[in-house]
């Protein structure tokens, strides 16, 4: 598992790198209270290290607005972390070349500011090479996908980001219980409006 934005930011902070309270507010605004998602980080890497990647580097936007790289050793925990860094980039690249199935469900960064959607960028594209199976998915996945023309390429594009993640870790999904509980209905006769 490759991670980026907001999910990189959750995930280092789980592996004890102080990201520092400007990028803590970032995960606070997304998914409210972190501590239960840091705790489940936190578990995932205990049993899971070898299969989830970290940033190596990261850039960061300095006060005038200018992009920065750091390792992540030697980030500046007071400047908001925007994208990965070019190593972490190739290795994520690296990766994906490797790959015979990817899912994606997010940017690695803050694409929306150019001097930040390099990291994003670069990794779309390599997937939109993967000759293999791709499945994007989520709202900002979709539009971002598009813009790089990775809807001709891609396997398939889901619009439901969460929905999407849940679907495939076997979670319940209430729009699919609802259509199964219609169905089971309908087949035993029981749809039919009865009189009065």
């Amino acid at each position: 598992m490759l991670t980026g934005g907001v999910v990189a930011n959750v995930f280092l902070a789980a592996s004890g790198v102080d990201i520092g309270e400007v990028n803590m507010r970032v995960v606070e605004r997304e998914v409210g209270d972190p501590k239960p998602l840091l705790e489940d980080a936190k578990s995932v890497l205990d049993v899971h290290c070898e299969n989830v990647v970290l940033p190596v580097d990261v850039a960061q936007k300095t006060e005038d607005g200018k992009r920065i790289r750091a390792r992540i050793e030697e980030m500046d925990n007071t400047l908001p972390i925007l994208d990965l860094g070019v190593d972490s980039v190739v290795a994520y690249i690296r990766t994906i070349k490797e790959a015979k199935t990817v899912v994606c469900n997010g940017p690695m960064g803050m694409f929306e500011e150019e001097a930040f959607a390099f990291g994003t960028r670069e990794v779309f594209s390599e997937i939109g090479r993967v000759s293999g199976y791709t499945l994007l998915g989520g709202g900002h996945t979709g539009v971002l996908a598009r813009s790089l023309g990775l809807d001709q390429v891609a396997s398939h594009i889901s619009t439901g980001g969460g929905a999407l993640i849940t679907f495939l870790s076997g979670g319940e999904m209430p729009g699919i219980e609802a259509l199964k509980l219609s169905k089971n209905i309908y087949m035993k006769g029981e749809f039919a409006l009865k009189p009065e």
